[in-house]
């Protein structure tokens, strides 16, 4: 299952909601991969990143897997500006 589909039973909610909460969860966890790839001293290739590339996997180029991508590159870019601040405070 790609991570902005959704198999399960969604009872009365529109469909439609259920893909863009999809796609913000999907999103988040991008960005957080981003965060935590900084932390770990690694460079800001998110094509480095395996986990990025297992949540890739499977989707076909195009604005989804772009906007993912760009979600990660966000998390590296705020991590790395919040350690340069702090750098800059201590």
């Amino acid at each position: 299952m790609r991570p902005t589909e959704y198999t399960g039973e969604i009872g009365n909610v529109d469909p439609e909601i259920i893909a863009i909460m999809a796609r913000r969860l999907a999103e988040e966890s991008a960005n957080k991969l981003g965060r935590d790839a900084f932390k770990a001293g690694k460079k800001c290739i998110p094509a480095h990143d395996p986990a990025m590339m297992n949540m890739l996997e499977g989707m076909k180029v195009g604005q989804e897997a772009v906007n993912l991508l760009k979600a990660w590159r966000r998390g590296w870019d705020l991590e790395n500006m919040t350690s340069d601040l702090e750098n800059l405070v201590n």
